[in-house]
């Protein structure tokens, strides 16, 4: 193939980012990253039905980035990152629950050009957390996704474990359909990890003695997890007291796995395998975990994949559609996710003015990849065919007057400052507050009401991000104002549910859409005229991360 007809080079257009620090031993034999990037790949190439088509892996924080991950966030168009922030991280100096933190990335999104950002809604439903402050709530171009499947006949359900954080949509996983990676595998070094080595003969040594005792101490009835504690609690310290993490005994073993790393390999693969129940094999292999860390990622490449059309399209003088047109095609390309896994009542389910459906744990719904492929195809064939379609991108801003002498739970008019006779179809809105509260109190709840509605306004959760004092910063990030009308001279209402304490500062409610009768709007009734067709679809195509072939998804 010439110079002048290779496709567009791609690898410096798609990234999966995840932050790597080994802390235990078995960390280096983790391949999480490598297997998330991978599957980032293979539902690119996929989409594209191109095998050269490349993701780069980047060990950076994309949950909790500081200004030089930001920075390498800006040189892609599309990334994915599976890491979940950690409460730690949430609180921490670096964590998007600090004030300062919040400002850097209202500022940085507001004047650089960045990627669709796909990212993870955690696995937090078995601990019913329902607050998550996340970088991605600050990025029009944001994807947050949860992992859903499909039971045996063929009818999608949220997976048990997937979280109830906001997310925008679910995905589901290519472990899902049986697709085989390596999860876990020799590191290619052991040299400068003697300390993690000492750590896990320690923690073996403990392990063993530990259930020593715990046979002979339970001869007499089980001990409750208290005493269990305290026991393996005592064995800690004897073997600490006898000097064993530095005796001879360790450091000799430290020097034989050092010098025949291949013995160690032995060992922990075959726990990993054990530990696994048979999910993991010996090798390290599995076509069977679950995780919105490989539902996400499966999710971004059918995004990567979408974008990647559009650099050929400009080479062939085509129009190309925007980021923000193939992220609300996303969100278009979903079906309603009745049942949470295991579950037979049906999920709490909300429709909104537009009649698009909406439940906690699923957000907009299932994404369906074919469903995706034939609304992009769509889109192509009206831009093409009209090229006056309108297209543009709009953004309204409205805005709260301060008033010093009411409190939080009183009534702030938004005012828009869309013009008379306009009209818009929105995709989403993002309301930002500052809230000055002298008291210990927090609050959580915010209502916002629109003249349509505000008989029904529900009061939502909101996140937020402490300064020093009695400052913070609030946020709500709203996805099921999607496909609604705003129009010009409309204006909306903000209140603190339990804000009594508090006074509001600097509000804004930020809209994102499309003019009505624009494209979007058209692809929005096209995409509800397709949710029957894929309300019990095939199964995805196959694709092996070592396989030499490739279906299409072309139609």
């Amino acid at each position: 193939m010439s110079e002048e007809s290779s496709p567009p080079q791609s690898k410096a257009h798609y990234a999966h980012f995840e932050r790597f620090e080994p802390v235990f031993l078995l960390d280096l034999y983790d391949r999480h990253a490598e297997v998330a990037r991978d599957i980032h790949q293979n539902s690119l190439r996929r989409f594209a039905n191109d095998l050269t088509l490349e993701v780069d892996l980047v060990y950076m924080s994309a949950a909790s980035p500081d200004r030089e991950a930001l920075d390498e966030m800006q040189k892609y168009d599309v990334v994915s990152s599976s890491t979940e922030i950690s409460n730690i991280g949430i609180i921490g100096a670096s964590g998007p629950a600090r004030y300062q933190n919040v400002k850097m990335y209202q500022e940085y999104f507001d004047t650089h050009e960045m990627p669709v950002f796909v990212t993870v809604a955690g696995n937090n439903g078995e601990t019913e957390m329902l607050q998550s402050p996340r970088v991605a709530d600050f990025l029009r171009t944001s994807l947050v996704v949860g992992e859903a499947s499909r039971d045996e006949n063929n009818v999608p359900y949220v997976e048990k474990h997937s979280s109830q954080i906001n997310p925008t949509l679910v995905s589901d996983s290519p472990f899902n359909h049986d697709h085989r990676y390596r999860l876990f595998a020799p590191p290619e070094t052991l040299s400068g990890h003697e300390e993690l080595i000492r750590d896990w003969l320690v923690d073996r040594e403990i392990t063993k003695r530990f259930n020593e005792a715990l046979s002979q101490r339970e001869v007499n009835g089980p001990l409750t997890d208290m005493e269990k504690i305290s026991l393996h609690n005592v064995v800690s310290g004897v073997l600490e007291a006898e000097g064993y993490p530095q005796s001879d005994l360790v450091n000799e073993k430290i020097a034989h796995f050092l010098e025949t790393p291949e013995d160690l390999h032995a060992i922990v693969m075959s726990e990993v395998s054990l530990n696994s129940g048979g999910v993991i094999d010996a090798q390290g292999y599995s076509t069977a975990s679950d995780g919105t860390s490989f539902s996400t990622p499966e999710l971004a490449g059918y995004v990567s994949g979408a974008h990647y059309e559009q650099l050929l399209r400009a080479e062939e003088g085509k129009p190309t559609l925007s980021k923000e047109e193939i992220s609300a095609l996303v969100k278009i390309a979903t079906i309603d996710v009745e049942h949470r896994e295991g579950e037979n009542d049906v999920l709490h389910q909300f429709n909104n003015a537009a009649n698009y459906s909406f439940s906690a744990p699923g957000g907009h719904g299932l994404f369906q990849p074919e469903m995706f492929r034939k609304l992009v195809d769509e889109a192509y064939e009206r831009i093409e065919s009209n090229p006056n379609i309108d297209r543009e991108n709009v953004v309204v801003t409205m805005h709260g007057t301060s008033d010093f002498s009411k409190n939080a739970t009183q009534k702030i008019e938004l005012h828009s400052d869309l013009g008379n006779g306009n009209e818009i179809v929105m995709e989403r809105s993002q309301l930002e507050f500052d809230l000055f509260s002298p008291s210990k109190s927090r609050s959580y709840f915010a209502t916002v009401e629109k003249p349509d509605d505000d008989a029904n306004a529900m009061p939502s959760r909101f996140e937020s991000a402490h300064g020093a004092g009695p400052l913070s910063a609030g946020w709500l990030r709203q996805e099921t104002v999607f496909g609604e009308t705003l129009k010009g001279g409309e204006n909306w209402s903000v209140s603190i549910s339990d804000g009594h304490q508090a006074v509001i500062q600097n509000i804004d409610m930020t809209v994102y859409g499309f003019n009505k009768g624009g494209l979007m709007d058209q692809m929005m009734q096209y995409g509800k005229s397709l949710e029957a067709q894929y309300d019990v679809s095939p199964t995805a195509p196959e694709i092996d991360n070592a396989s030499a072939t490739l279906p299409a998804m072309k139609n």
